[in-house]
């Protein structure tokens, strides 16, 4: 059985060269309202395995393989200069359920249940997407962050 650890190691094996560490930090969710993070600051994404594993429950393992993406995309967005978006996130995230053959509705239902924004649901939907779109069509491409 696929656990969120599964689909974070899967993640984090489609942009290893982009990580610098990645860390289980259990009641992050309690502190920052979220089941994943990255701030910039120690350079490591950071995740609540009790909360990603209720996630994975609720909405399947494509959901936590795309909040890892996610959380990804803030890395990248830091790496290259880039200002944190959600949206730009939300793109990496599209990118890396095309090019691993995932659909986007179980990430999509997550946002849309529990995701209060800002930006918008639609917003962030369109950027995921675009994403998905995007590297569905150019499975090649070193741009993560879009075009």
């Amino acid at each position: 059985m696929k656990t969120a650890e599964n689909e974070e190691r899967e993640a984090v094996g489609m942009l290893a060269g982009e990580l610098v560490c990645f860390v289980h930090v259990e009641g992050l969710f309690q502190v920052y309202g979220s089941p994943a993070l990255y701030d910039g600051g120690d350079g490591c994404v950071k995740f609540d395995p009790v909360i990603m594993d209720l996630i994975r429950i609720e909405f399947g393992t494509d959901a936590t393989f795309a909040i890892v993406a996610h959380e990804l995309g803030h890395r990248l967005q830091d790496m290259h200069g880039e200002k944190f978006t959600q949206e730009g996130a939300d793109f990496v995230a599209g990118c890396a359920l095309a090019r691993s053959g995932r659909p986007v509705t179980p990430f999509l239902d997550f946002l849309k249940k529990y995701d209060a924004g800002p930006p918008s649901f639609d917003a962030r939907a369109a950027a995921t997407l675009a994403g998905a779109e995007y590297c569905a069509h150019n499975m090649r491409a070193i741009n993560w962050i879009g075009p």
